[in-house]
């Protein structure tokens, strides 16, 4: 049993977390109290965690390489439960998807798209980097503009390069 240095009650121990040692902190607050101020101050640490992206991308996204590697099991589980809990929204998302892509499709082009498709499977086999084909104008809406899934709308990326493409559309 252990006091929280919060709402002074005695808890368990499987009630707080542990500090990077693994060990079980002198002047710790539960979970729950955690939770709470975490909803009070959440805003203000999205933002630290932003600016420490934006300071340096590639260490933050090493660090974040190296928790999923040590901690896949409880990622693995987290993802789950959030689907568990949003799965109509995810499904609603796949099916919107589809039917841009089934709207926007012109079926002559079916083999020409199929061989892009392979081409990107292909060059990934070759030299390991993970590829991605990207729609030059996106399927879904964006600015009363939808893009078709043809040949001439679609590019072959580096994975790095389709996030960024992304993000430039979404700041746009």
């Amino acid at each position: 049993m252990k006091k929280c240095n919060k709402c002074n009650i005695s808890k368990t121990l499987c009630s707080f977390s542990k500090n990077k040692s693994g060990k079980f902190g002198v002047h710790s607050i539960c979970k729950q109290c955690r939770k709470q101020k975490y909803k009070k101050y959440g805003h203000i640490e999205r933002q630290k965690r932003k600016d420490k992206y934006t300071k340096n991308p590639t260490a933050f996204l090493e660090a974040n390489k190296l928790w999923y590697e040590n901690n896949k099991i409880e990622a693995r589980k987290k993802k789950r439960e959030y689907y568990s809990k949003n799965t109509e929204s995810f499904k609603m998302r796949a099916a919107k998807r589809r039917i841009a892509k089934l709207n926007g499709t012109i079926f002559d082009f079916d083999h020409e798209i199929k061989q892009i498709y392979k081409k990107a499977k292909e060059l990934e086999l070759k030299d390991g980097i993970k590829r991605e084909v990207h729609h030059v104008i996106p399927l879904q809406q964006l600015d009363n503009i939808s893009g078709l899934h043809v040949p001439w709308n679609l590019q072959i990326l580096t994975k790095e390069e389709h996030l960024k493409a992304h993000k430039e559309l979404k700041r746009k």
